[in-house]
């Protein structure tokens, strides 16, 4: 598809039409049979009348007969066109009495917005090997109309950076294939917008651990960024050895990030006063994150 805003043209007018001019019939009119035009601003179709052996046909002009959605696509008195909306039309254009379409598509975006700002995705750990790959959701890119509406049928081009933690498969899919940062760009009509995609490494999923009164249980875990969920029938609270997590209140649902400044554990804790309390069964997930 041709991108085209400002093309050297070959339609002149005899009359506006060839109709009564006299000359030569061509055979065919050369001209793209798409063109793609992301601006509003006035351009011109490059077209040429040829014979049967192909040759230009000089003295033949090829003119513009109509538009087919004056609403998307306007032509003005000067040869040029404009387009006014999103949307796509046909442009006749004719040499003598031959006639042929030309597809344009307006592709007028005022901006390109995605969402949410940030995902969270987390793989799990194979036996072997790399981590399992998951394939990527929970996004959307819009194209925004100079209306200030999204326009449905625009298909926002998505791509990945070149980090490697994201791929983009054949088939349009993406895909997370590795721990870190990566981004998905949506783009159209020169306008782009990025996500940040954080992907995080399960280590650690232990269910129905019990924790009971007054004590604890741990994870051994590596120097890094830690992301801790616990779920548990009674409050627990959430701490490590060698370094610290942000600071919260015994719960039975407990989410909270933690650094660890070396080797060390993390340490979920059962507050409740040992003979007394209750013991605790907890459900506990611990995802690294870049």
């Amino acid at each position: 598809m041709l991108n085209a805003r400002s093309i050297s043209t070959s339609l002149l007018a005899c009359g506006f039409l060839w109709t009564g001019c006299g000359g030569p019939e061509p055979s065919t009119i050369q001209a793209p049979d798409r063109m793609a035009i992301d601006d509003a601003e006035p351009f011109r179709v490059d077209a040429m009348a040829l014979d049967a052996a192909g040759a230009p046909m000089a003295a033949v002009p090829v003119v513009l007969a109509g538009v087919g959605d004056p609403t998307v696509l306007t032509l003005h008195a000067t040869g040029e066109l404009r387009c006014e909306k999103w949307g796509r039309t046909a442009v006749t254009l004719q040499a003598a009495s031959l006639q042929r379409d030309v597809v344009v598509a307006c592709r007028l975006v005022q901006e390109v917005r995605g969402a949410p700002q940030k995902l969270v995705a987390v793989l799990e750990a194979a036996d072997d090997g790399p981590p399992r790959p998951m394939a990527l959701g929970g996004y959307a890119f819009q194209a925004i109309g100079l209306d200030g509406r999204a326009i449905p049928d625009a298909v926002v081009d998505v791509t990945v950076d070149d980090g490697g933690v994201l791929v983009k498969d054949p088939d349009g899919s993406i895909r997370a294939v590795k721990p870190g940062l990566g981004v998905l760009s949506g783009s159209l009509g020169g306008h782009t917008a990025e996500l940040e995609v954080s992907v995080g490494l399960l280590v650690s999923l232990r269910k129905s651990a019990l924790v009971e009164a007054g004590d604890a249980i741990e994870v051994p875990l590596e120097q890094g960024h830690y992301q801790v969920s616990v779920g548990a029938d009674v409050p627990v609270l959430v701490g490590v050895s060698a370094g610290e997590c942000v600071s919260h209140e015994a719960s039975l649902a407990v989410q909270v990030s933690c650094v660890l400044d070396d080797n060390g554990t993390v340490r979920i804790q059962n507050p409740a006063i040992r003979g007394r309390g209750d013991d605790a069964h907890a459900t506990v997930r611990v995802v690294r994150v870049p």
